[in-house]
């Protein structure tokens, strides 16, 4: 098969980003932004053409269906979106990001000291925001 980049060692295929849109009582609603792409093994490309493109891209799309809503927005990202420029890029007032930096997907830290559940950052939006929020 032809057009596949490498994934992790000699596995080839490609890599996808999706961003699904979930409502207050975890209802998944569908999915608002997915990207594709190949990696090429390129380490001196321009920001924007970076895998970490993808959080910004995610976020533009985030950023469209929040405009004009009075809903309040939560963008959920993994570690990986761990870059300053993601927390300072545009935003609009209604979103917010909670991005998960030290523990793991079950809420466990590496260390084993407890657990921090994703929904307790939800719950605490002003605090995330008086940390994060640098626009």
């Amino acid at each position: 098969m032809s057009g596949l980049g490498v994934i992790q060692g000699k596995d080839r295929g490609l890599m996808q980003h999706n961003v699904l849109l979930i409502d207050d009582g975890g209802l998944p609603l569908g999915v608002i932004d997915q990207q594709y792409w190949t990696r090429a093994g390129a380490m001196d490309w321009p920001a924007s053409q970076k895998e970490s493109q993808k959080w910004f891209n995610g976020l533009a799309a985030v950023n469209q269906q929040a405009q004009g809503s009075n809903q309040r927005w939560v963008v959920a990202c993994d570690r990986e979106s761990d870059i300053f420029d993601c927390f300072k890029a545009p935003r609009e007032s209604n979103v917010e990001l909670l991005v998960r930096v030290f523990t793991t997907p079950s809420g466990r830290s590496r260390h084993g000291w407890g657990r921090l559940p994703i929904a307790h950052g939800l719950r605490t939006p002003q605090r995330l925001r008086s940390l994060y929020r640098a626009n």
